[in-house]
Protein backbone atom coordinates (compact mmCIF):
# COMPACT_ATOMS: atom_id res chain seq x y z
CA UNK A 1 0.00 0.00 0.00
CA UNK A 2 1.37 3.40 -0.99
CA UNK A 3 0.82 6.27 1.42
CA UNK A 4 -0.45 9.50 -0.12
CA UNK A 5 1.99 12.36 -0.31
CA UNK A 6 0.75 15.18 1.84
CA UNK A 7 1.28 18.77 0.80
CA UNK A 8 1.25 21.58 3.34
CA UNK A 9 -1.76 23.87 3.28
CA UNK A 10 -1.08 27.17 1.51
CA UNK A 11 -3.48 30.01 2.26
CA UNK A 12 -4.01 32.01 -0.94
CA UNK A 13 -5.39 35.49 -1.16
CA UNK A 14 -7.51 36.30 -4.22
CA UNK A 15 -7.75 40.01 -4.96
CA UNK A 16 -9.10 42.04 -7.80
CA UNK A 17 -6.43 44.75 -8.06
CA UNK A 18 -6.66 44.92 -11.84
CA UNK A 19 -9.46 43.89 -14.19
CA UNK A 20 -8.19 40.33 -13.79
CA UNK A 21 -8.10 38.35 -10.56
CA UNK A 22 -4.75 38.25 -8.74
CA UNK A 23 -3.76 35.39 -6.42
CA UNK A 24 -1.12 35.97 -3.75
CA UNK A 25 0.30 33.10 -1.74
CA UNK A 26 0.83 34.03 1.90
CA UNK A 27 3.11 31.06 2.62
CA UNK A 28 2.63 27.49 3.76
CA UNK A 29 0.77 26.63 6.92
CA UNK A 30 3.85 25.33 8.68
CA UNK A 31 5.68 28.63 8.01
CA UNK A 32 2.82 31.01 8.80
CA UNK A 33 0.00 30.54 11.29
CA UNK A 34 -3.61 30.95 10.25
CA UNK A 35 -3.88 33.95 12.59
CA UNK A 36 -0.97 35.64 10.79
CA UNK A 37 -2.46 34.76 7.41
CA UNK A 38 -5.75 36.38 8.44
CA UNK A 39 -3.90 39.52 9.53
CA UNK A 40 -2.03 39.66 6.21
CA UNK A 41 -5.34 39.17 4.41
CA UNK A 42 -6.88 42.13 6.26
CA UNK A 43 -3.84 44.31 5.52
CA UNK A 44 -3.95 43.36 1.83
CA UNK A 45 -7.66 44.15 1.57
CA UNK A 46 -7.07 47.54 3.18
CA UNK A 47 -4.29 48.25 0.67
CA UNK A 48 -6.55 47.30 -2.23
CA UNK A 49 -9.27 49.57 -0.86
CA UNK A 50 -6.75 52.45 -1.02
CA UNK A 51 -5.80 51.48 -4.59
CA UNK A 52 -2.39 50.01 -3.72
CA UNK A 53 -1.33 46.58 -4.97
CA UNK A 54 -0.29 44.45 -1.95
CA UNK A 55 2.39 42.51 -3.81
CA UNK A 56 4.11 45.70 -5.00
CA UNK A 57 3.74 47.30 -1.56
CA UNK A 58 5.32 44.32 0.20
CA UNK A 59 8.17 44.20 -2.33
CA UNK A 60 8.90 47.91 -1.76
CA UNK A 61 8.89 47.37 2.02
CA UNK A 62 11.26 44.42 1.68
CA UNK A 63 13.62 46.41 -0.56
CA UNK A 64 13.57 49.38 1.83
CA UNK A 65 14.48 47.06 4.70
CA UNK A 66 17.37 45.62 2.72
CA UNK A 67 18.68 49.08 1.84
CA UNK A 68 18.47 50.16 5.47
CA UNK A 69 20.38 47.08 6.64
CA UNK A 70 23.01 47.61 3.94
CA UNK A 71 23.45 51.22 5.08
CA UNK A 72 23.78 50.05 8.68
CA UNK A 73 26.39 47.49 7.65
CA UNK A 74 28.28 50.12 5.63
CA UNK A 75 28.18 52.49 8.61
CA UNK A 76 29.48 49.83 10.98
CA UNK A 77 32.37 48.87 8.71
CA UNK A 78 33.30 52.55 8.16
CA UNK A 79 33.28 53.30 11.91
CA UNK A 80 35.41 50.22 12.67
CA UNK A 81 38.12 51.30 10.20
Amino acid sequence: MVSPRLRPYTPNLKLRTTPSLTTISLGTYSEISLRDARVLHDVARALVARGIGPRVHWQLERNAGREASEKDQAGLTASNS
